[in-house]
């Protein structure tokens, strides 16, 4: 369960950083995010390395959600903190 909020704590964070690090996109232009990933190399490459960590994190959320849904659809047993808890991180989608 601890590893389990680890990795919902993760994905929060990380989605937050990726747009908090991203290069402005309003009306896209890539001469704009071009000259942004030129002259802030680091802090565009930190956006997507949090964009990958992320994307790992709620892959791994939505894994225990499925698997917990199928169990409680066919009548095993299931960890039902766990099943939760990943459903309700998965919410920050919405």
């Amino acid at each position: 369960m601890g590893r389990l909020w680890v990795t919902a704590m993760a994905t929060v964070l990380c989605t937050y950083l990726f747009f908090r690090w991203l290069p402005p996109l309003e009306p896209f232009s890539p001469t704009v995010f071009l000259t942004q990933l030129l002259f802030s190399p680091f802090r565009t490459w930190l956006a997507f390395a949090c964009f990958l960590l992320g994307v790992a994190a709620n892959g791994a959320l939505l894994s225990i959600a499925v698997t917990g849904t199928v169990r409680l659809l066919s009548g095993r047993r299931l960890r039902l903190g766990q099943w939760l808890l990943s459903l309700a991180s998965l919410g920050h989608f919405y």
